[in-house]
């Protein structure tokens, strides 16, 4: 018995030295030798990407790599960015400190694309994207305010057209003005943001104040609203699985809106859903306007708060007015911006 305990020890001994030394060689083996084993599509738990150091929603994302020699290899990059539903494009790729690094560019149509990243070892690829942007609506632009006879006013662009030309000079010659006036009636200066990185931001200035006021920060890193520019309209984009949360939250809250009836005025750009704005520039000014399709949904939504804020004797007026608009063959409403 003692003999057969001594040879079991040794077996279960000499068992585990056989184990751990296949490990070890495992460990020790040339990593030179594995980088064809990176070719693959990464999503969901083996994809960790940020954008401009802003985690991005992984859900819908996806990046295809086939690594074509020890230091080359190539990305396509799936719903990552509004400007384009596919990138593809070379990276170099490099075996650093026991990690294999990718590293390159993509430039096309103003957009710059810079990729960073590696390859953990659980096989979870880290991409980091820098996005830079030099597009004609880049930079900072400020709402344009004038004054007149009857005050200051905002820069308010309407043209619209019904069958009624009579009611269509009316309302073009009106409504503008009178927008203009409710909104230089609250602030005094309005700025937005389209900036180098991508991003969208907007500030204002509240009237008798001194100080700028912005969204809250948590919001706007909520929402990394995003620019781009498609068949000339700038597209103001959000990611497409926010979209699909306010699907769910926006009828539990219980605000009468009916999230169907945004998405269908919205782009679709693959990953993301847009805002169009059409562009009109005249004289150093720049018009950024809604057409039809985007102002009657907002014009629906808007229409209790616009209501209850007017005074008595002009409700009727209005209300049937903005009745009216949903028939009306054209309908653009915008503001006009200097850039600073």
């Amino acid at each position: 018995m003692k003999r057969t305990g001594i040879s079991l020890l040794w077996g279960i001994v000499f068992t585990l030295n056989i184990f751990l030394f296949v490990a070890c060689s495992d460990d020790d083996k040339d990593p030179t030798n594995s980088w064809n084993e990176l070719s693959g599509t990464y999503q969901e738990k083996m994809l960790n990407p940020k954008l401009n150091n802003r985690i991005l929603i992984v859900e819908g994302k996806s990046v295809d790599v086939q690594v074509t020699s020890a230091d080359k290899a190539t990305l396509t990059l799936f719903h990552f960015i509004p400007d384009f539903t596919t990138v593809a494009f070379d990276v170099d790729l490099k075996l650093t400190d026991g990690q294999y690094t990718i590293s390159g560019e993509f430039i096309e149509n103003g957009v710059t694309l810079i990729v960073n990243g590696f390859f953990d070892k659980y096989g979870i690829l880290n991409i980091d994207l820098t996005r830079k942007m030099n597009l004609p609506v880049t930079g900072n632009w400020r709402l344009n305010f004038h004054t007149g006879d009857s005050g200051s006013s905002a820069d308010v662009y309407v043209a619209v057209q019904t069958a009624n030309p009579a009611l269509d000079d009316v309302i073009n010659m009106v409504a503008g003005p009178a927008v203009g006036q409710l909104i230089a009636g609250k602030v005094s200066m309005v700025n937005i943001s389209l900036g180098e990185d991508g991003f969208f931001n907007v500030s204002w200035r509240k009237q008798g104040e001194n100080e700028d006021t912005y969204l809250p920060e948590y919001i706007m890193q909520m929402l990394n609203i995003q620019y781009t520019m498609v068949d000339d309209q700038l597209m103001l984009a959000v990611d497409r699985n926010l979209i699909t949360l306010a699907e769910f939250v926006v009828p539990l809250l219980d605000l009468g809106i009916r999230v169907e009836d945004v998405i269908t005025s919205l782009s679709y750009l693959g990953g993301y859903y847009a805002i169009p704005f059409n562009l009109k520039e005249d004289g150093g000014h720049m018009t950024f306007y809604l057409s039809k399709e985007v102002v009657i949904p907002v014009i629906d939504l808007l229409i209790p708060f616009l209501v209850s804020s007017l005074p008595e004797n002009l409700t009727p007026l209005v209300e049937s007015l903005l009745g009216l608009l949903p028939t009306a063959e054209k309908l653009d409403v915008g503001l006009v911006f200097q850039k600073n």
